[in-house]
């Protein structure tokens, strides 16, 4: 725009404020501005719009003027209300103009340089034995402070004010004052009036003498932050130009005191407080009037301020220091005060490197390089992607010092080191299996997680050092001269744990970590892995999901060493009772017959081999590292601290009654979760945690058991056999479990086939009993193939011999007697051979009354050979005619039959008729018992379904 035409104008007004500025404050000798220059009068031109700033060409004036009074718009407004922080205790919109009510303000050029407080420097900790740290920082907070040595009269006492700054935490303490304001007063409960801004880890607060506020601000450690306080009647915070709140009930009343000649200032703590921040703060400027939302941003860019303001950060030579309110020397510690020096507008404003470059000092490999450069979150430098003039630069910046031989990222296969020199810079192929140092480049928003008492701690490299910095009020540091890495609080520097006699190359895994105060070994775990990893040993990261699962994915086997699935017990665990809240824990069950080993039909037993497999969810525990669907099975020596079912049998010898009872000798114990797990950290490590209700715990047992049954062997051997089995869920101090009836199952025999028996079922039988007892049904038939071959068709073959000896002509007694005489021997034998066999039994068996009647035939059979042979060599023939008569009388004899036909004599025809008798008899008697038999067998096996 042209600015000719508002020149006279301009230097007018000029002239005007500056008489308005100096008047008042000619009588204070301690107020220190910034010079003010004459306008530059010539070319000046009318201004088209005065709250254009650019109408001020080469200006580094500001203006002050009285605030004009405030003309009403039709709407009822004030003009000069519009945009004020809380003169009438509004919100405070931060987009408005500023509230010196239409008075356009000169704009001054920032400096190149602005002033710097380092408060309990970084560099100077670094030159201190961390051994010694402690008891040097404890002694450096006394006198770090920093004061003031001016006072904050700005001419005359003000209402309003404005207070900026850049801070820069390195670490932050509990509570962190980084600017306070006050003066005496005699009408405040303190003494005095003070503004204190301060913040921790998630708050920033503003305390006065009136009142105290926190408001959410996440602090970020090791980067610029540029603060507005603005303060009227109402309080307004902004933080790198965004407003973070604006509070009108924090009302303070004392603004003008603390601009008043007693103002003084505090910077990096509280003088009543002592202990500074760990960090700098630079570029203290206060300005006597409210900033707007467009001043703050020009502020915090560091363009140009608007208007009045003044310095609060002097050159070291006009700093007193000292800790009391009166700012004494304290020259025997000097050399531990605040440092006051410059900083660069540009390393204000400027982001730094994405990356940080760590010198592994160990002399590696190249291949071993990487891998440790890994473990560390970076690569090696990569020529490809970072410029050789950056290279030069960032090297001399960070080590300070000429590189020699340092291994960078392989190029084209081969290995390639980097030298550093103040004249150039050299890459050379020494081959892959020297020794050399290397710098790895490591993002800067890489996290380092420290896990220790089962908590994750995050932290952040810091540059520049082997260290890394946590915003926890912890720190990490290796020192390469004695070999051992230090975990220190960083608010007093005091030394926590270290781990000793440790390279470069082992600073991540897990480690062994010496607690001086307890003087014990503790496992920390200090690596890049995130909470969805599992820090392997040796610092590398595998999935979370790849631990304890049988196969080995770190090189130390560590991801298979620390698994403890059931660890995680409280200590109010009772492994006598179920855990169940309300009512009784419900027991799934499983029964299989896995083999039938042995009948006793003497004893009446039948050894078994048995599996049960009960199933229950214990929700007073939580599981580690198990996953959905997969079943883990549990150490025994686990297995033995929890609840476990008390199974008593009945129907079984007495020796067998706790054989599948869990609790007294657990087996095989398997969870199975039905949920993903949860990544948390238990004993400092990482584990997926699956809470107790959603895991099923699942028990296998098995045993020889021997069944007790009554036996029933009346139709043996086609007998079938049934034993009895019941499962009692017992408690073991109140009944606190009980079976589920609507889970439980049963499996089929599974073994091979028997000998002598033929399976028949294994089930369950729904019993109506109290105590929710289970009972299982073994029903078992015997084979008779064999019996059949070696008892019944011999008998049958006897018995069809014994009989054919009627057959024999009556007068050949020899043969007929031989012959009978011969198979009533045989099946006496037989009879007496097979029952030494046979089962005992009180009663009579099938087989015994089978055998009984085949001699009991032949012996029938061989009398009546007598009686015919006696009656067939009788004189009388008065006999066969008494005999004819009654054969004829009975109609035994047909007496349709020719007479020619009935020639032969009367025992011949008893003969024939004894014959056909007892082939009758025989063939009735194997119809009975073998009918018998079926409809027996029959129903046994039909009341088994």
């Amino acid at each position: 725009m042209n600015c000719k035409t508002c020149g006279l104008e301009m230097t007018n007004l000029a002239i005007l404020l500056l008489f308005l500025y100096f008047v008042p404050s000619a009588s204070q000798t301690d107020v220190q501005t910034t010079n003010i220059p004459t306008l530059a009068t010539t070319d000046a031109a009318v201004a088209d719009d005065f709250s254009n700033a650019t109408c001020v060409t080469n200006a580094t004036v500001f203006n002050t003027t009285e605030t004009t009074g405030n003309t009403t718009d039709e709407s009822g407004k004030e003009e000069g209300e519009e945009g004020g922080y809380g003169r009438e205790g509004r919100d405070g919109d931060a987009t408005t103009v500023d509230p010196t009510d239409g008075v356009a303000l000169a704009f001054v050029p920032a400096t190149p340089q602005v002033m710097l407080v380092d408060f309990m420097s970084e560099t100077l900790l670094d030159t201190i034995e961390i051994e010694q740290r402690q008891a040097e920082v404890e002694k450096m907070g006394e006198e770090m402070i920093y004061q003031s040595p001016q006072t904050l009269n700005m001419g005359t006492p003000l209402s309003e004010v404005s207070v900026c700054l850049w801070v820069h935490f390195t670490y932050l303490r509990y509570t962190n004052d980084f600017v306070s304001i006050m003066a005496p007063a005699s009408d405040s409960a303190y003494g005095f009036y003070f503004v204190t801004l301060g913040a921790f880890a998630s708050h920033v607060y503003i305390q006065t003498h009136a009142c105290s506020r926190n408001y959410v601000y996440q602090i970020k450690l090791r980067r610029w932050t540029h603060f507005c306080l603005i303060m009227g009647d109402n309080v307004t915070l902004f933080a790198d130009g965004a407003l973070v709140m604006t509070d009108s009930s924090c009302y303070h009343n004392g603004t003008e005191i603390l601009t008043s000649f007693d103002g003084k200032l505090d910077v990096g703590g509280n003088r009543y407080v002592g202990l500074p921040i760990f960090g700098k703060i630079a570029d203290i400027k206060l300005f006597p009037y409210l900033l707007n939302k467009e001043s703050v941003a020009m502020v915090h860019e560091l363009l140009e301020y608007p208007g009045e303001y003044k310095d609060l950060i002097v050159p070291t030579d006009e700093y007193t220091g000292g800790n009391n309110f009166q700012g004494d020397r304290s020259p025997n510690l000097f050399k531990y005060k605040a440092q006051v020096s410059t900083i660069s507008v540009e390393e204000l404003r400027n982001p730094q490197s994405d990356d940080i470059w760590l010198q592994i000092t160990s002399t590696l490999t190249q291949k071993n390089s990487q891998r440790v450069c890994h473990k560390l979150g970076g690569h090696l430098l990569d020529s490809e992607k970072v410029s050789i003039p950056f290279i030069t630069s960032y090297t001399r910046y960070i080590f300070e010092e000429s590189l020699a031989n340092y291994w960078m990222m392989a190029i084209n296969g081969t290995c390639v080191s980097l030298s550093v020199t103040p004249s150039n810079i050299r890459f050379v192929d020494l081959g892959c299996n020297l020794l050399l140092r290397s710098i790895c480049s490591i993002p800067k928003d890489t996290n380092f997680s420290l896990i220790f008492n089962s908590e994750r701690y995050s932290f952040k490299l810091i540059e520049r050092k082997c260290a890394w910095y946590s915003d926890s009020n912890m720190q990490v540091e290796y020192s390469d001269v004695n070999k051992k890495l230090y975990l220190l609080s960083t608010l007093n520097q005091k030394k926590l744990a270290q781990v000793a006699d440790i390279s470069f190359e082992q600073l991540v895994g897990r480690l062994v970590w010496d607690t001086p105060e307890t003087d014990e070994e503790t496992h920390y775990s200090f690596s890049i892995c995130n909470s969805s990893h599992f820090s392997c040993s040796d610092g590398l990261c595998i999935d979370l999901d790849k631990t304890c699962d049988f196969h080995t994915d770190c090189t130390g086997f560590s991801d298979e060493k620390l698994c403890n699935y059931t660890e995680s017990r409280p200590y109010y665990y009772n492994r006598e009772l179920s855990g169940s809240e309300n009512g009784k824990l419900q027991v799934n069950l499983k029964m299989s017959l896995l083999r039938i080993l042995e009948l006793n039909m003497d004893e009446g037993t039948v050894k078994t081999e048995l599996e049960a497999v009960a199933t229950w969810r214990d929700t007073r525990v939580v599981f580690h590292n198990i996953y959905p669907n997969v079943k883990t099975l549990v150490p025994r020596s686990d297995a033995a601290f929890y609840w476990q079912p008390n199974i008593v049998l009945s129907g079984v010898v007495n020796t067998d009654t706790y054989s599948l009872s869990m609790d007294k000798e657990p087996q095989d114990m398997f969870i199975t979760a039905k949920s993903p797990g949860q990544a948390l950290l238990f004993d400092s490590q990482e584990v997926l945690e699956v809470k107790g209700e959603d895991v099923d715990i699942e028990h296998r047992k098995s045993n020889i058991i021997t069944l007790t049954c009554e036996f029933d062997l009346y139709i043996y051997p086609f007998d079938s056999q049934t034993c009895n089995l019941t499962l009692t869920l017992l408690g073991k101090i109140k009944q606190d479990a009980q079976w589920n009836p609507d889970l439980v199952e049963y499996q089929e025999y599974t073994g091979g086939p028997l000998q002598l028996f033929t399976f028949i079922h294994f089930k369950r039988v729904i019993l109506d009993e109290p105590g929710n007892p289970i009972l299982f049904q073994l029903r078992i038939a015997r084979r008779f193939g064999s019996h059949i071959l070696v008892t019944f068709l011999p008998c049958f073959v006897l018995q069809l011999i014994g009989l054919s000896v009627f057959a024999v002509p009556l007068d050949d007694l020899a043969s007929r007697l031989t012959v009978s005489i011969s198979c009533l021997i045989v099946m006496a034998a037989l009879f007496t051979q097979i029952s030494s066999t046979l089962p005992v039994s009180a009663d009579p068996k099938m087989i015994d009354v089978w055998m009984f009647v085949h001699v009991l035939l032949l012996a029938l059979v061989f009398f009546a050979i007598l009686v015919l042979q006696k009656l067939h060599c009788s004189p009388r023939r008065d006999v066969d005619e008494r005999l004819q008569v009654w054969f004829e009388k009975m109609k035994v004899w047909p007496m349709n039959l020719p007479r020619d036909l009935r020639k032969e004599s009367v025992s011949e025809r008893a003969n024939t008729i004894t014959a056909w008798v007892s082939v009758a008899i025989y063939f009735a008697f194997l119809v009975v018992v073998f009918t018998y038999i079926f409809v027996s067998r029959s129903q046994q096996l039909a009341s088994s379904d």
